[in-house]
């Protein structure tokens, strides 16, 4: 027998769906005109996208376009039209962070070679009308690990290069920080810590809500964190070996993580740290400790390839660049020499398969 559940709408009445139901599909039972309008809905007060499934008994709203939270989520989809209008326009464009706030407006922070001038402006719009004129859907696609698993298998069966954007690697400092341990400069390696924090104004980032995933700080820098850690200790320490965590949630009450802090330790006795919040800022820090000496570096984490690294010895000069151009130019090189990219979905799955691990999921 299929599974129901009840659904309480704001008028008081009840109905009954299957398991499963999507807010959309509630719409359009309740009435056409209701699902046409419909851009989001609220279950249990929490906004949600229109393909969310109701997986139990709740109250549903449907959140149309009259609504003041309506005009909100139309300004998030916006911002996605913009984002693909510059791509468009200026084909290898790397976009790095849109609003999270959308209640007066919307916007995207681009790593353009220049300056937008005001003739730029109605080519953006008219190309952005034309992909709405495309129709496209918005579609959240959920995967799991399994799912994951899956996609790598088929890539290595097909012989399609799979890579996994981690482009703070990229960074000229990065690199050339690495070098310097693989030249001894340090001695040996004996811990590693990196400091990433986001804060945000409240609970509202889709990143908080348990429908959209397991996690918030974590989703938006843990697999990177990850990746550096393993990309500089793995090859001097060893593989990681034993993970602990500790999750704070109790300032914006998410169900999710919004102060994670995570320890490890390699095969050779190194240790090493992430710390990622949404509750506090700071600048972003990585630090590395030898046997010999240490680099301290100073807002290099992110997209934009600049920063500070002091080391033992001074300043570690580098020439800052788009991080981005790196790790394409990598995935490009694969293909045409056929090798596999610096990382490929093995090693992104392996990041995932540790995440998962260390906060116990």
């Amino acid at each position: 027998m299929e599974a129901t559940i009840r659904v309480k709408l704001p008028d008081g009445s009840e109905r009954e769906y299957p398991e499963g139901t999507t807010v959309l599909e509630a719409a359009a039972s309740i009435g056409p005109r209701l699902a046409r309008d419909a851009v989001a809905g609220r279950v249990n007060g929490q906004l949600v996208d229109l393909r969310t499934p109701l997986a139990e008994d709740a109250e549903l709203r449907i959140v149309t376009i009259k609504d003041p939270e309506g005009a909100e989520v139309i300004r998030h989809s916006a911002e996605h039209v913009l984002a693909e209008a510059v791509k468009r326009l200026w084909p290898g464009t790397p976009i790095d962070a849109g609003r999270q706030d959308h209640t007066e407006k919307y916007q995207y922070d681009f790593r353009f070679p220049r300056p937008f001038t005001p003739e730029d402006f109605p080519r953006i719009e008219e190309e952005m009308r034309r992909i709405i004129a495309e129709d496209l859907a918005f579609e959240r696609i959920e995967t799991d690990r399994e799912s994951a698993r899956a996609m790598v298998d088929a890539c290595a069966r097909a012989g399609v290069k799979l890579g996994v954007a981690y482009h703070v690697r990229w960074h000229a400092g990065h690199r050339a920080l690495a070098q310097e341990c693989d030249a001894g400069t340090f001695g040996e390696l004996r811990h590693m810590r990196l400091h990433w924090a986001f804060p945000a104004p409240d609970a509202s980032n889709w990143r908080a809500r348990p429908e959209v995933g397991r996690w918030w700080s974590l989703a938006g820098v843990g697999t990177h964190c990850v990746d550096q850690l393993r990309w500089f200790m793995v090859s001097h320490c060893g593989e990681i070996v034993e993970m602990k965590s500790v999750i704070s949630n109790q300032v914006f009450s998410s169900p999710h993580d919004e102060t994670a802090i995570l320890s490890f330790k390699f095969e050779s006795g190194a240790t090493g740290e992430i710390c990622t919040s949404v509750v506090f800022s700071g600048p972003r820090r990585m630090e590395l400790y030898g046997s010999l000496g240490y680099a301290l570096c100073d807002n290099t984490l992110g997209p934009r390839g600049d920063g500070r690294i002091e080391t033992h010895q001074g300043p570690l000069e580098y020439t800052p660049c788009n991080p981005y151009v790196g790790e394409i130019e990598d995935f490009v090189a694969a293909v045409r020499e056929d090798r596999a990219p610096e990382v490929d979905g093995e090693e992104g799955l392996r990041n995932v398969d540790l995440l998962l691990t260390a906060v116990g999921a």
